[in-house]
């Protein structure tokens, strides 16, 4: 019976994953001083904001409206197949019904 339970203590131990070896701790990363020299970005260099593509231009605003899901998915499947852009769309729509209610009457308003 003895044999039988040294048998079964030998398997136990190579079944038993033994401790995996440490491995050299890393080296900490060298630090490099910040530089000194301010940045000079794009909008900096020309005195244009740093607000890029159509946010960039003082021309347009943005405006922000919740739509159903339903019709969310089905605007986006309408412009891709049309090669249209949801800008494209919603200023046509929009101007459209500004002029069947009289017109633009308002000056353009100026950006902060």
């Amino acid at each position: 019976m003895s044999d039988n339970l040294d048998t079964i203590l030998a398997g136990l131990d190579e079944a038993v994953e033994k401790p995996k070896a440490k491995t050299a701790p890393r080296k900490p990363r060298k630090r490099t001083a910040p530089s000194t020299a301010p940045r000079l970005t794009p909008a900096k260099v020309s005195g244009m904001s740093n607000q890029r593509g159509k946010r960039a231009d003082p021309e347009k605003t943005q405006v922000n409206a919740n739509i159903s899901a339903e019709l969310k998915a089905s605007l986006f499947y309408y412009l891709k197949a049309e090669g249209k852009t949801l800008q494209d769309v919603i200023e046509e729509l929009l101007t459209g019904w500004v002029e069947r209610q009289g017109g633009i009457i308002a000056p353009p308003m100026k950006k902060r």
